[in-house]
Order: C-alpha cells, then structure tokens, then sequence
C-alpha cells in the first residue's frame, strides 16, 4: 500500500489579502514612529540648542527614573540617531512582521526592563540612546528562531546574525564612553522574551492529505501455483554477429 502525502493550500480571499496588506502597514508604521520620533527630538534640540540629555537615565538617583521612558528618544548627535535609526526599522519591520501578536509586547517589556536595569546597576552618568532597544529586538529575533526552531524563525534568526552578528561586541565594556549597559540590558530582556513567547506567534504548519493508492483485488481463479509471467508473441530481431540461446527443448538439429 502506496501513501501520497499532499499539502493542502487555501485559496487567498480578498479578506486575506486586505488583513496582509494592513499587516504590512502596521509592520513599517510602528518602526517609523519610533523613528520620527528620535529625529523630532534631535531637531528640537539643534534648533533651539539646548542639551536634552538630563531625560536619560540616571543610575540610582531618584529623578533618573524618568529616563526608563525618555531616554530612548535623546542621543548624543546627529551620527548617534542615525546610526540607531536603520538598525531600528530593520529589525523593527522584521519583529512587527513575522512576531505580530508579540512584537508590541516584546518592545515594552525590552524598554522597560533595559531602563530599570540601567537605573539599578549602571555606571553613575546619563545613558541616553535607544541602542538598548535595538540589541533587544535583535537578540530577540535571533533566539527565536534558536528556540522555536521552525524554518522562518531560523531563516530571520540567520538573516540578523548575517546583517547585525557585530552587535554581539557591543554589550561588552570596550569603550567606556559606550553605555554597554543598556546594550547587554537590552540583549538580555530580548533572550528573555524569545523564551517566554518561544510558542507563541509561531508560523503555520502545513497541513497533509493522505492519500491511499487502490490495490487491484486478487484473481480468485489465480493460485500461487500458476502465478506465472506470460507475454503476447512478439518477433525477435537478432542483431548481426550476436547469438541466440534458447532451451534444449527448442534447439533445432545442428545447433550447438
């Protein structure tokens, strides 16, 4: 007995492909508002020079706690924003894309956690940036796809780790002026949430069809006895400089 295994496909509706086409949206809305929003910072503070970075956080003092939620929006410079803004809507489209029921969570939870962890164990100065986020979305996307383990969480894993894999030496302390705490904070919490949510918003799996091969019902008149091959009379063709055998009972006189 034979089995066909078949993957069953749904026709796409017009409903489906509006739900995508919103889902792609949202994908790159929310990665361009953060965004915006750090750029929007930035041109306050180079139009009306002034310095914002007392709304980072400030390890330990009461007044830093502000920080956990502002801090991500001031950087230092021009070179600063820019250099965490591609990153950001990157793996922020990526997140919102393949993660949708966790994305939003998942960037709170880093947020949060990164901020508070600065607040509680960092060095005493102003951390501002929001490389910590970043480091979190990436690592979250790269041990998602260590943990779940299915073909699109390990091709996304292997696509960050192609395009960010430097990043890994950014949450260790090799240049001072660097805030390396919110950059292992921010890893650690994205390693937390890929954990957490390891089966959640996971990809669909194909759906398989058995098929079974119909066997022929066996010749009752038919024994094993006179199971036997028979094939209709054919004429045979001997080619030049080639024998013919045949079986002593059919020899004619003068064959050797």
């Amino acid at each position: 007995m034979i089995r066909f295994l078949n993957i069953r496909r749904h026709p796409a509706t017009a409903f489906d492909r509006e739900g995508e086409s919103r889902h792609l949206y949202f994908s790159v809305f929310f990665p361009m508002l953060m965004i915006a929003s750090i750029w929007l910072v930035m041109l306050l503070e180079m139009s009306a020079g002034i310095d914002l970075s007392f709304l980072g956080v400030f390890p330990r003092r009461f007044s830093g706690l502000l920080g956990v939620l502002t801090a991500p929006f001031v950087h230092q410079d021009v070179r600063h924003a820019f250099a965490n803004s591609v990153p950001m809507f990157v793996l922020g489209f990526l997140l919102y894309n393949a993660y949708r029921k966790v994305a939003l969570k998942t960037v709170l939870f880093i947020w949060i956690f990164s901020g508070l962890g600065i607040w509680l164990f960092g060095r005493p100065a102003y951390h501002i940036g929001a490389s910590g986020v970043v480091f979190g979305i990436n690592f979250f996307i790269f041990f998602s796809g260590l943990f779940r383990m299915d073909m699109r969480s390990l091709a996304l894993s292997l696509l960050v780790a192609f395009a960010y894999g430097s990043m890994v030496w950014g949450i260790f302390p090799m240049d001072m002026k660097v805030s390396y705490e919110a950059h292992a904070l921010g890893a650690l919490g994205g390693v937390i949430m890929a954990w957490i949510y390891r089966n959640v918003d996971r990809a669909p799996e194909p759906v398989w069809e058995e098929e079974e091969e119909s066997t022929p019902a066996p010749n009752p008149e038919m024994t094993p006895g006179s199971m036997t091959h028979t094939f209709p009379a054919t004429r045979i063709q001997v080619l030049p400089n080639s024998t013919l055998n045949l079986p002593p009972s059919e020899q004619k006189p003068g064959q050797d």
